[in-house]
Parts: C-alpha cells; sequence; structure tokens
C-alpha cells in the first residue's frame, strides 16, 4: 500500500531526470566547466547513478563508500542512458519491495494510548503515558 503512494511519484521523478539525461550532447563527454571539475559524462553519470542509491538506502544500515571509487565516467549519451534504465529500475524494484506490507502491519491492530501524564516545572513540561498495541 506505501509502495502504491510512492512508486507513482518515483515514475514521474525518474521520467524527468532521464529526458533531462537526455540533453546531455553526445560527443562531449571529456567537457570540463572548469579544470576542477569533473567531466560532463562523468557529472552526468553520477545523476545516472543516484536512482540506484534507493536499493541501498532500502537495503542497508551504514553505507560507507571506499576511498578511491569515483563513480561511473559515460562516454556517450547511449551508455549514461543505459547506466540510468539500469540504475532507475533496481531502485524501484528495492522500494516496491522493501514498503511492500510496511503499512498493513499497522493497519491489522489498533493502538491505544492510556494515563498520559503530565508535569509542568517551571518553563520545562514532561510528558509520559502507555502504548498498548
Amino acid at each position: 500500500m506505501l509502495s502504491q503512494m510512492i512508486l507513482p511519484e518515483w515514475d514521474q521523478e525518474m521520467a524527468a531526470t532521464r529526458r533531462l539525461l537526455e540533453c546531455v550532447p553526445d560527443g562531449q563527454m571529456d567537457f570540463r566547466p572548469h579544470p576542477k571539475s569533473m567531466t560532463l559524462g562523468r557529472l552526468a553519470g553520477h545523476v545516472a547513478e543516484l536512482a540506484g542509491w534507493a536499493k541501498e538506502t532500502m537495503t542497508l544500515d551504514v553505507l560507507e563508500i571506499p576511498e578511491g571509487v569515483t563513480g561511473a565516467a559515460c562516454k556517450s549519451r547511449a551508455e549514461l542512458l543505459e547506466l540510468f534504465d539500469k540504475c532507475a529500475a533496481a531502485g524501484r524494484a528495492a522500494i516496491a519491495e522493501r514498503l511492500a506490507g510496511i503499512l498493513d502491519q499497522f493497519l491489522c491492530t489498533s493502538h491505544h494510548l492510556t494515563n498520559p501524564i503530565i508535569t509542568i516545572d517551571g518553563d520545562r513540561a514532561t510528558a509520559q503515558s502507555y502504548v498498548y498495541a
């Protein structure tokens, strides 16, 4: 259920990102906006790879990128779009798999809040209660 709410937005964002990547000029992947900058192929490759990070976000507790890992430096628009499509599909699959049924776990239970106690001491307030599921 939760994935049904999120996946249409994912699809819309991925379609917009793909349209952007389709505008990257072929034959200029070695262009650098500044000598210290990454090449256009690497910058566009980074945008393409970001979609795949959804998989790591959904499956890992900690993401550690080893020093020296630079990511993809695409040599052509076709290579860039192929990378993006692969990463977007992996991200979508991870979201669908991870979120499937999460809300169902909460919809089939009832929760009760009982015995609320609020204590005010000067400018400080504390609240305590019990939750039964």
